[in-house]
């Protein structure tokens, strides 16, 4: 009989599992759409949640999400041709079809020829976000915001194109396209304003690895570390890491003596938690900045093949996988929340307090906050009503907390991926007797920090702040993990008022964001902190 049990156990465990990626997959091929083909090398998502797809053996299809997921064929609509590249941008789909009409743009209703003079081809299409399109055939074209269009080839010396034939492209955040190139001739980083190139060779002994490796897919991550997907030239291929900083790169493959998935590499993108997905012949893989996941159909059942040619990441976070068997949709759910007030450990001196965490970048629907006054949240406190903040950073205000307890909390996400798993427990201890104390107003013993105004504001702010007697004073802004961000005042201060002005417009440039910052004073065994929201 306990035996029996055990296969039971496991058998509910596995069904649990099961319903789990259920939830998070879904597939389309043959068998349940009108797909004139399974096998899937270009897609993209528009706002409205229409999938576009190009097929391998010629055919375009447009699958609107209804009950019965019906695909409208417009193979026809574009002409003859084989499909190869799909973007959308600005309300239009941009089309390439190889061997017959070149570039098409269909409005939603009609197709239309693309008409630029100096070329009708393009292996890949990307935008900026000055919200410009940039396409690459003989050469690299970009439709201006003036709806002009500028080309750049390897015709001006300037752009260091090693000749006119690039694969890919990816822009980046600080103003720059990168160039990828077929034929084993390595990356240029294009100035988007004046067409300014910096090629990156692979003659070079700094990034020597990336010789003999044609570049088919690029992608720039949140540090702007550059990602090129390889295709196998002899034994060569895998992913290549261009360091932002310039310092050199970094190869994973089968040939750089580590444990590696595949050298036919067929594509790379960002997700919007910052991780980098690639596709091969043997299955993907997620870095999330130290260590590589790898799904496969062994260890993943619903992606219906190890072939991936497309990763597409759409608007809401979901991941897209084009292989060769069909179109597979993957819900990422939540990574853990990331809390960071108040502080593990800390003692607080009000009966009030809110608890903040982090934005998580998965698209979250609510939060489900938990708290108890002791560690295993006997006869806790939950709160499933947190729903997702448009302004701020999320929280839980708490209030008649008793003095002399120690309270623990925690709190995870859910987004229609399912829920993540549950924060690190947090804990903190009331003590309301303090001698030191702060009431409403923000004075503590004598010392008084007034909340800034404008708040929540975009460029600058004042903070008003005065002490009582000659003290060693200093007032910081930190961001929401603890890191400090400014130092508005430091040193020895005379009794009297002071107004200190903070200027943000610095923030982007710091690579920090907008969003919830601390400034906190501190003058003797006196510590004030307060909050404010930065708009960008």
């Amino acid at each position: 009989m306990k035996h029996i049990y055990k296969l039971l156990f496991v058998f509910a465990a596995l069904f649990i599992a099961a319903s789990a990626q259920a939830q998070q997959w879904q597939t389309w091929n043959t068998s349940n759409t009108r797909l004139p083909s399974d096998s899937i090398v270009a897609m993209c998502v528009d706002p409205s949640g229409n999938i576009y797809v190009c097929i391998q053996q010629g055919g375009f299809g447009r699958f609107n999400g209804l009950h019965d997921t019906v695909w409208t064929d417009l193979y026809d609509s574009v002409g003859h041709g084989y499909p190869q590249q799909v973007y959308y941008f600005k309300g239009n789909l941009w089309v390439y079809c190889y061997n017959g009409p070149g570039v098409q743009k269909f409005n939603g209703t009609t197709w239309a020829p693309y008409t630029n003079p100096v070329d009708n081809y393009a292996s890949f299409f990307t935008s900026d976000n000055k919200g410009q399109l940039w396409m690459c055939g003989e050469g690299v074209e970009v439709l201006r915001t003036n709806g002009q269009w500028n080309h750049f080839s390897n015709t001006q010396p300037f752009t260091h194109f090693p000749d006119n034939n690039p694969s890919a492209m990816a822009c980046d955040s600080n103003g720059n396209t990168w160039v990828a190139f077929t034929y084993d001739q390595g990356v240029v980083k294009l100035n988007n304003a004046t067409g300014q190139g910096t090629y990156i060779t692979p003659d070079s002994a700094q990034y020597a690895n990336l010789s003999n490796r044609p570049i088919r897919s690029i992608a720039v991550d949140w540090s702007g570390n550059i990602w090129c997907a390889t295709l196998p030239n002899g034994n060569v291929g895998g992913v290549y890491r261009i360091n932002a900083d310039g310092s050199g790169g970094y190869l994973w493959s089968t040939d750089s003596s580590i444990s590696w998935i595949s050298n036919d590499v067929r594509t790379v993108a960002v997700d919007h938690c910052g991780h980098v997905w690639i596709g091969t012949d043997g299955g993907a893989a997620m870095f999330d900045g130290s260590n590589w996941t790898i799904m496969n159909t062994f260890n993943t059942p619903s992606l219906p093949s190890d072939s991936i040619n497309v990763i597409y990441v759409d608007a809401g976070g979901h991941i897209w996988f084009g292989t060769d068997q069909g179109l597979a949709e993957y819900k990422p759910a939540p990574l853990t929340v990331t809390t960071y007030y108040p502080a593990n450990s800390a003692t607080v001196t009000t009966d009030t307090v809110t608890c903040f965490w982090a934005w998580d970048c998965s698209n979250i629907s609510r939060y489900y906050f938990e708290y108890a006054d002791n560690s295993s949240f006997n006869n806790s406190t939950i709160d499933t009503t947190l729903v997702t903040f448009t302004t701020g950073n999320p929280g839980k205000h708490l209030a008649n907390l008793v003095n002399g307890k120690t309270y623990y909390w925690r709190v995870k996400a859910e987004n229609d991926g399912g829920y993540g798993p549950f924060s690190s427990t947090q804990q903190f201890s009331v003590n309301t007797t303090s001698a030191v104390h702060e009431d409403n107003s923000g004075i503590v013993n004598g010392f008084d920090l007034q909340q800034n105004y404008p708040n929540p504001f975009s460029d600058e702010t004042t903070i008003r702040f005065s002490v009582p007697q000659r003290e060693n004073v200093s007032l910081k802004v930190y961001d929401v993990l603890g890191r400090e961000v400014a130092t508005l005042a430091q040193g020895e201060m005379e009794r009297g008022a002071y107004s200190v002005p903070f200027d943000a417009t610095n923030l982007s440039q710091t690579g920090l964001h907008s969003g919830l910052y601390f400034y906190r004073l501190q003058a003797g065994d006196v510590t004030i902190e307060h909050t404010m929201q930065v708009l960008r």
